[in-house]
């Protein structure tokens, strides 16, 4: 049985909480915290531990770093990076197992962004997945916890294109998918 592990930064949103726990029933939830206010902070601390972990960061590290925290602390065998403003039925999971293999990156939103008058394909990064080892082509173990260049990226914007670019360039393939889930 193929298991899916679900990564998702928090800086506050204690009002997507239940929107997002509803739409990813049946996976391995790994939360940072990224310095949330006290109530959205003590909501994410609430959560039952069968249904995953919660990392609380002091102050916002940003979402990449974030986002490479939860992978080190992720045990499933395909990885979504998934955004905490979502809503979608959690059948969505079941398209993800059945869809993910090796060699590509997938999620619901292909754009394309113009650098330097080329035209680069890249998976928006509010949802996209992969198999760990996939996933594990993209980073560095001596020098990375996880695929996320969060030392280029440390703020927001971009590190969703240059993780795209750098899928590209090792023939990982970007695939869209047709998942019933929605960015909000």
């Amino acid at each position: 049985m193929i298991t899916i592990s679900i990564v998702t930064p928090f800086l506050n949103g204690l009002d997507l909480l239940a929107d997002y726990e509803q739409a990813t029933i049946g996976a391995e939830l790994i939360l940072i915290d990224n310095g949330s206010d006290p109530a959205t902070a003590d909501a994410l601390a609430s959560l039952p531990a069968e249904r995953g972990k919660v990392i609380r960061n002091e102050t916002n590290i940003g979402f990449a770093a974030a986002n490479n925290q939860g992978y080190a602390a992720a045990t499933g065998d395909i990885i979504i990076f998934l955004n905490s403003d979502i809503a979608g039925d959690p059948l969505w999971l079941k398209y993800v197992a059945d869809d993910v293999k090796d060699g590509a990156l997938y999620g619901p939103s292909l754009n394309r962004q113009l650098v330097y008058g080329i035209w680069l394909p890249y998976i928006e990064g509010w949802c996209i997945a992969a198999t760990r080892a996939t996933w594990r082509r993209l980073f560095d173990p001596g020098t990375s916890i996880g695929p996320w260049d969060n030392w280029s990226y440390p703020g927001p914007y971009w590190e969703d294109n240059d993780l795209c670019y750098r899928a590209m360039e090792q023939n990982i393939s970007l695939v869209q998918t047709q998942w019933p889930i929605q960015h909000k």
